[in-house]
């Protein structure tokens, strides 16, 4: 049923939360499991999720692609692969791999979203869903000049970054950097951000919110916009207009115009 809700509502915000929630249920679930017979119970489920195990001295041996296919995600020095292979497998402890079957789950969930419902049946599930509907909506409505932050204000650059975002667009590593670090330092809050990626082909939220935070400063350290020649550089500088003849960088030209007003 809750598939079939999230499906009617068809977010995908709202699918990346449901997925997130069935992969930590999961991951509570197998670490609370039975420890008699959690061994034999994580070896079936990795077959299973198509990832053939093997445990050696009560650590988990992977193969290395399986490990790369579910650990895009996790943070750490101990899922970086050139601590952990040999001879094409890697070695891992039990924990690991709950966190590993956790990932397999939330890919699994999100892969089979939405689900192909007709419209009649989701007429029926409407009083059900029309709640989450509106607070879902609360969630994602956003109004572009809220607060001290101005998106009429943006240079050019910007302006075009987030337009191919809402376009669907997939923006290079580069421009996502440079949208998501002007964005930051202008103001915006983390979660601001993040639902400017949601209409991404790749949109992850829980990847996006990680990187945005990290931009933010969560790792001690403030990151900077790159400057107008950087952006011209990497193709991210578009049509300029005279502002942007007088100025070296886009936080200049935002600041310049609202001192100015945004009309100026």
């Amino acid at each position: 049923m809750a598939r079939a809700f999230v499906s009617c509502i068809n977010e995908t915000l709202l699918f990346q939360r449901y997925a997130n929630a069935e992969a930590q249920d999961a991951y509570n679930n197998l670490r609370h499991a039975d420890e008699r017979s959690q061994d034999g119970f994580l070896l079936s489920l990795l077959d299973d999720f198509g990832m053939p195990a093997s445990i050696k001295k009560n650590a988990f041996e992977l193969y290395f692609s399986d490990f790369i296919r579910y650990t895009g995600r996790l943070r750490g020095p101990q899922w970086r692969l050139v601590n952990l292979l040999y001879r094409g497998r890697v070695t891992l402890a039990k924990g690991e791999i709950i966190q590993i079957l956790a990932e397999a789950v939330r890919l699994k969930v999100l892969s089979g979203l939405p689900l192909k419902l007709s419209a009649r049946m989701c007429e029926e599930l409407s009083p059900y869903t029309s709640p989450l509907k509106h607070a879902l909506s609360q969630v994602l409505l956003r109004q572009e000049d809220s607060g001290p932050v101005v998106l009429e204000a943006c240079p050019p650059c910007i302006k075009a970054l987030l337009m191919q975002v809402k376009a669907g667009k997939n923006l290079s590593h580069p421009a996502r950097f440079a949208l998501t670090s002007f964005l930051a330092n202008i103001g915006m809050k983390a979660d601001e951000i993040v639902l400017i990626y949601q209409m991404s082909p790749d949109f992850d939220y829980e990847l996006t919110r990680y990187q945005v935070e990290h931009i933010k400063g969560s790792s001690g350290k403030d990151y900077t916009p790159p400057g107008c020649s950087t952006m011209e550089t990497y193709g991210n500088c578009v049509e300029s207009d005279d502002l942007c003849r007088r100025i070296s960088h886009p936080l200049s030209y935002y600041r310049l115009r609202i001192k100015r007003g945004t009309g100026a």
